[in-house]
């Protein structure tokens, strides 16, 4: 129930409570995406403000039923003086806005357009202890397209609708910043993390821990073969798809 108090707007706790309702009954998607519409307002925790919208899965990635074997190990590991944690495809901030009380800082990185929008107004309404950067994190600096693959998720990989968008590597940024120690990385960027790993040989040489996403058998012994080539092992999978890389 706490997480429908942190839902400000009676109207959103409705209708995000119908539309759980009606995913349990099995009810297809095309008829629960009205009630999406109808969660709007604020959702607001202890660390982290977010302003939902409208037909978004905003709400939804802040559940504490998303991911919430990914997010019990976070919370349980981390404490201030760690170091900075880097969120690659930060989506609206819901995964690591919450976590000011675990991290010295955040940079989060989205490459969409509407995505850091909404990034961007939830980092300065959760205290401006996140900096948003607005690129997507690959192998080498340049332009990629970005595919607008689905609502809320987008992809370097895809066909169709696409936005131009600024890339850069991790090591790069991580010495624009100054090098500041990096305690965790988490990687989400719906099939291109080869590309975020292979941009990032320095930073992964300070051997933070990783938290990469795996969708099916060929991604996971890809990013596995990569990993292990940078002293890496896979100390476990959270969630079915989250690989927790740790040194080896």
């Amino acid at each position: 129930m706490g997480f429908y108090s942190h839902l400000r707007n009676p109207i959103a706790r409705a209708a995000f409570a119908a539309h759980q309702a009606l995913a349990k009954f099995g009810v297809a998607e095309r008829y629960r995406r009205p009630l999406r519409k109808l969660v709007i307002g604020r959702y607001v925790s202890d660390t982290m403000t977010l302003e939902l919208r409208p037909g978004s899965w905003d709400a939804w990635t802040a559940h504490p039923g998303h991911e919430p074997e990914t997010h019990q190990f976070i919370a349980s590991t981390f404490r201030p003086g760690s170091g900075v944690m880097l969120d690659v495809g930060a989506f609206c901030g819901s995964f690591s806005l919450r976590y000011k009380n675990s991290f010295d800082g955040l940079y989060a990185f989205e490459a969409s357009s509407s995505n850091f929008e909404a990034l961007s107004r939830n980092a300065k309404a959760s205290g401006d202890w996140a900096h948003p950067v607005r690129a997507a994190i690959a192998a080498e600096p340049g332009t990629l397209r970005l595919y607008l693959n689905n609502e809320d998720t987008h992809s370097l990989i895809g066909e169709g609708a696409f936005e131009e968008v600024r890339a850069i590597s991790l090591d790069a940024f991580w010495k624009e910043v100054g090098e500041p120690k990096i305690a965790f990385i988490k990687i989400d960027v719906e099939g291109a993390e080869p590309g975020v790993i292979q941009g990032a040989t320095e930073v992964l040489s300070r051997f933070p821990t990783v938290l990469a996403e795996a969708n099916g058998p060929a991604e996971i012994h890809e990013l596995t073969t990569l990993m292990e080539a940078r002293g890496y092992r896979c100390d476990r999978v959270l969630d079915g798809r989250n690989m927790l890389f740790v040194a080896a």
